[in-house]
């Protein structure tokens, strides 16, 4: 007994060894009793759980896990649910996500569900969601083949604070532009697919899968503003309304990457527009190696609106645009509109190496206001109302080394502020190895009349491969051979 104070108040000792689990004690030793806890309950990876002299747990059998900022992700959860080997894996993406971890997501059947990245910045360290692969966690214990081999649905995001990686990890770009994602995003019922809202910074999208469940309820996929982002190697396709809204000056974006992506089946109508790119004065904008199929409406890029804003610095090279279907038609591939409804202008805009094949509507660069705009090395084929003067319109200041054919009959004199616009010699028929197909590169050497050589960045195509290392710098998104 121990005793104490006036009057005295007397306890009862524990006995360390009577079988008991008393105040102050964790543990018994005869019998032993663990009180139901082992070393995975604790918060290791394994071990077996003892119990010591004092009937305190005994951890020195037990592994500690490794000393790492990963954390694993399953659709159902796992033993402890603490994230930190597959066996305790979160069961998906918990409520508050820690700055400079990895969280690598399981493959599943059924959806992750809606996620809102919210969490507090710390400095500029990133939280980064990877699609869990073999290669990359495959050797964390409890790992099962399923969660490489599935896909990892989200319904919706959300991103209201900076700095997140949100990667599929494989999946898009040339070669596999519709196959492989390790990420899929399916909203519905007029979500967004990425919801960006308080103008966040330094976001990356990548190797996604991003539709939503019908195209039935119009809504951009991609919607809200920000700065210093990237969206990448993403298949963003057969959505009713713009792929990428950034339509209004609260939402625009300042360096911002667009990049390998595929977008194609952007529907609209006359109430409800759908372009490409519906933007609103975003500056510092690149624009590159995406392959763009059947965009409806205003433009495949289009500043609209009445807000007397300036878009600069848009940079829109090396990209792919087509049509497949014939049921999209668009009034441009770029269109700034400066009307009675809008009131946009574009400044210092580049326009190089680009494709512009089978378009449906007005395959036109069309820039009602702006100043210091140029086009260079871009190819249009067989588009749909061919004329010189529907392709370049109005305020293209800088513009030559462009190539017109319609279909590969009928070729386009070029104009006097465009010498170079077919060469010497003129390709006869189809220059596309397989247009119709995906197979963009060019069928033959552009002999006698290359494109102009431009600076870096613009010097690769969306293969890498560097532009004029045969002496000729072709024309078109892609280099010969």
């Amino acid at each position: 007994w121990t005793c104490s104070g006036e009057p005295s108040v007397c306890t009862i000792n524990p006995v360390c060894g009577n079988g008991i689990i008393e105040s102050g004690e964790q543990c018994e030793t005869n019998p032993l009793n663990l009180n139901s806890q082992t070393c995975v309950s604790l918060g290791f990876t394994s071990g077996i759980l003892g119990c010591s002299a004092g009937c305190q747990f005994d951890t020195s059998a037990c592994v500690s896990p490794p000393v790492t900022n990963a954390r694993y992700v399953t659709q159902a959860g796992a033993g402890s649910r603490n994230g930190i080997d597959w066996n305790n894996a979160y069961q998906g993406l918990p409520a508050a996500l820690q700055r400079g971890y990895t969280y690598y997501v399981a493959g599943s059947t059924t959806s992750y569900g809606s996620y809102d990245f919210n969490d507090a910045v710390s400095g500029t360290q990133y939280i980064t969601i990877k699609k869990a692969t073999i290669s990359n966690s495959g050797s964390v214990a409890g790992w099962q083949v399923s969660y490489g081999t599935n896909v990892a649905i989200f319904s919706s995001l959300s991103f209201s604070s900076s700095y997140y990686i949100f990667d599929g990890v494989t999946g898009g770009g040339p070669g596999s532009w519709d196959t492989g994602f390790g990420f899929e995003i399916n909203p519905s019922g007029g979500s967004r697919g990425a919801l960006f809202s308080g103008n966040p910074n330094y976001i990356e999208i990548r190797h996604s899968n991003i539709h939503p469940t019908s195209m039935s309820v119009f809504a951009g996929l991609f919607y809200g503003g920000g700065s210093h982002s990237k969206f990448s190697y993403n298949y963003i396709h057969d959505v009713y309304g713009p792929a990428f809204h950034f339509y209004g000056t609260s939402f625009n974006w300042n360096n911002l990457t667009i990049e390998y992506n595929y977008i194609a089946r952007v529907k609209g109508d006359a109430v409800n527009h759908a372009e490409g790119i519906s933007d609103s004065g975003s500056d510092n904008v690149i624009v590159r190696y995406n392959l763009w199929e059947d965009i409806s409406n205003t433009g495949v890029i289009a500043e609209i609106g009445n807000f007397n804003a300036v878009a600069q610095n848009w940079e829109v090279y090396g990209n792919v645009i087509t049509a497949v279907t014939g049921s999209y038609s668009s009034s441009g591939v770029i269109t700034i509109e400066n009307d009675a409804s809008n009131s946009m202008s574009a400044e210092n805009w580049v326009v190089y190496n680009n494709n512009i094949i089978n378009f449906k509507g007005w395959a036109s660069l069309k820039f009602a206001s702006g100043s210091n705009n140029r086009a260079y090395n871009n190819i249009w084929y067989c588009n749909d109302a061919p004329s010189y003067s529907n392709y370049l319109q109005l305020n293209i200041n800088t513009h030559d080394y462009n190539y017109y054919s319609d279909c590969g009959v009928v070729w386009f004199s070029p104009s006097a502020n465009e010498p170079q616009s077919q060469g010497a010699d003129g390709l006869h028929g189809d220059p596309f190895v397989d247009w119709r197909n995906k197979d963009f590169r060019l069928n033959a050497a552009l002999t006698g009349w290359s494109g102009t050589p431009l600076p870096p960045p613009y010097d690769k195509d969306m293969l890498n491969r560097t532009r004029g290392s045969d002496g000729v710098w072709d024309r078109g998104a892609l280099e010969y051979p």
